[in-house]
């Protein structure tokens, strides 16, 4: 109950700033400017992320000795989405997907393994951006100490998943119990992955594919609004700021979002009505392409209720 308060007031506070800080009169008017023809663009390149995002669990379960069709798959992750973006955090979605996992037949400690395996390959993905993108931004960025940040975050990032993958090896003496076990655990299934090189890689490349065509998304919806930038520049700027928004402060990244499209952008030189309209047309976005994933999740119930129903001879 404390973290949904704490996430609350974090997404108010820096909404609220934001809209004191920019003209919200020109954001409304760069919202009203949209050429839907670029949505069209984005709706097929985000069905695409969402197909290879289902074939990269699989190739996750697959390296648990798990099988699960495409369709199942597809309809679970979907499911996910829709509750990433009405739930208060990410992680709700993730648990509803780890739940959701055993009515395919997958044991609950594989389904949470697998969940959570798959969005540390998802992690590697930026971390493997930032680092190929250093040059960059030492380049752009007007303040070197914040240059610099990245480059500690990167750093910090390749250390995270070597200490991962030498887990055992390197435990903490006050790290005991059922907090030990749940790491322990998690660094085996990620090193499962890991030993099966074909896996690894095929799952490695499909998430930086997905971070790639998630750079490309944005840089279409920014020429939705008339705003023009090179496309790999808007993919590596891309990055800090998916890296800011994994941060499990606020509503489903509303607040944090756009205060680093703002900031981000900004250094870019895209005016700061300009970038906020940038983020909350991405929000809405992402807010519809994930309403299919509860009208899926609304069949799922029933199903379950009906067949439950058969089984009880009692009406569903």
């Amino acid at each position: 109950m404390l973290g949904l308060v704490v996430r609350v007031v974090v997404s108010g506070a820096l909404l609220t700033i934001l809209a004191y800080s920019v003209d919200l009169r020109e954001v409304s008017r760069e919202l009203a400017s949209i050429q839907p023809v670029f949505l069209v663009f984005a709706l097929l390149i985000e069905i695409g992320l969402t197909a290879v995002a289902t074939i990269r669990w699989q190739l996750v379960l697959g390296s648990l000795d798990v099988w699960v069709g495409f369709p199942a798959a597809l309809r679970n992750l979907w499911v996910g989405i829709f509750f990433n973006q009405t739930l208060p955090s990410a992680i709700g979605g993730d648990a509803l997907r780890m739940y959701e996992a055993r009515r395919l037949g997958i044991s609950l400690r594989v389904s949470i393994s697998s969940v959570l395996v798959d969005r540390l390959m998802g992690l590697a993905a930026v971390v493997v951006l930032v680092v190929l993108g250093q040059p960059f931004y030492f380049a752009v960025v007007p303040d070197q100490r914040m240059a610099w940040g990245l480059a500690a975050v990167a750093v910090a990032g390749v250390a995270g998943f070597a200490v991962l993958l030498a887990f055992p090896s390197v435990r903490p003496l006050w790290l005991r119990g059922r907090l030990w076990d749940m790491i322990a655990a998690l660094a085996d299934d990620f090193r499962a992955l890991v030993r099966r090189p074909r896996h690894a890689v095929a799952a490695l490349s499909l998430s930086i594919l997905m971070q790639i065509g998630t750079g490309c998304l944005i840089w279409i919806l920014a020429a939705a609004l008339g705003i023009s930038l090179p496309v790999w520049i808007v993919i590596l700027m891309m990055m800090p700021i998916v890296l800011f928004t994994m941060l499990p402060i606020s509503i489903a990244g509303w607040g944090t979002r756009e205060g680093a499209f703002v900031v981000g952008f900004g250094i870019l030189g895209v005016a700061a009505p300009e970038a906020l309209a940038l983020s909350v047309l991405y929000g809405i976005f992402l807010i519809v392409f994930s309403l299919p994933g509860g009208a899926l999740w609304l069949v799922i119930k029933r199903s379950a209720a009906v067949q439950e129903a058969g089984r009880t001879g009692a009406s569903p």
